[in-house]
């Protein structure tokens, strides 16, 4: 019984820190996988449906989009790396879109998408400002 405990308090030690480290981790780094497969997802399920599942996925998109811009310089890095961001990009694109179906997407709309401007529902009116 000890043996167990123990095995599962290092487990444990030792996959927090690994997601910590993670957290920096930029496309090409051996944790960057472990980032988007492990932290991103464990984070996605522990947000709620609907606006607010879509402005994570959103942040996520912004995140990709820093992290091009940080190994921008590195153009072997980017060859290697450039069709797991596309997809990483496009399947948080995807959710969504199929989250807020009502949504203008990222293509038709010219404002970049941020985690301020949450989409409404086209029965909810904007309540007026005083």
């Amino acid at each position: 019984m000890p043996f167990i405990i123990t095995a599962l308090l290092l487990a444990s030690v030792i996959g927090g820190a690994a997601s910590i480290a993670a957290q920096s981790a930029l496309p090409g780094d051996t944790l960057w996988h472990f980032k988007t497969g492990i932290n991103e997802r464990m984070q996605s399920a522990l947000v709620p449906d609907g606006k607010v599942q879509a402005n994570f996925d959103i942040g996520i998109i912004e995140t990709r989009i820093q992290e091009s811009k940080k190994i921008s310089g590195d153009a072997e890095r980017v060859a290697v790396v450039k069709s797991v961001m596309e997809k990483n990009i496009a399947a948080h694109a995807t959710a969504r879109s199929t989250r807020l179906p009502h949504c203008k997407t990222a293509a038709t709309t010219s404002a970049p998408p941020t985690r301020r401007r949450a989409c409404r529902p086209r029965s909810q009116k904007t309540p007026p400002r005083f």
